[in-house]
């Protein structure tokens, strides 16, 4: 598995109530960076790049029920960091499948996540890194 570096890498288990460990996670973090005016927008991003890991990491067992894949450590890796001006955001899961953008219908209940990060963040993207799975980030400029 990855291992984000720096000092503010946190593992979360591959379940539904995982954004809700990272929105608490950043928060806490940005507080203590003194970025309270970022929080909100950090919160938003963090849900869906998190939501985005965790879907990736559900697989269809005996065509009936998902269950949570275990990879090599059973989880997902999110890292905060300050990177000139802005605030880096990056979350690893196993999937080395590139997320996928795509523009809903009105009525759709799902789908939006990445038109979110693209329209908050400064820049978002993906890379793979050789020890296998994805990394899908954003900057949140700090001006």
């Amino acid at each position: 598995m990855y291992t984000l570096m720096g000092p503010n890498c946190l593992i979360l288990p591959p379940v539904l109530s995982t954004a809700g460990t990272a929105r608490r996670y950043i928060r806490r973090n940005l507080l203590e960076m003194g970025l309270e005016a970022k929080i909100e927008d950090a919160e938003l991003v963090v849900s869906e790049l998190v939501g985005n890991a965790v879907k990736a990491n559900l697989v269809l067992v005996d065509g009936a029920s998902e269950n949570p894949t275990q990879g090599e450590e059973g989880g997902i890796c999110l890292s905060l960091s300050l990177k000139s001006g802005a605030i880096r955001i990056e979350v690893w899961d196993a999937d080395p499948a590139p997320p996928i953008t795509i523009v809903p219908e009105q009525d759709d209940e799902n789908g939006r996540g990445l038109l979110i990060v693209s329209r908050i963040a400064v820049g978002w993207g993906t890379w793979w890194p050789p020890e296998g799975g994805k990394i899908v980030w954003c900057e949140l400029s700090l001006l």
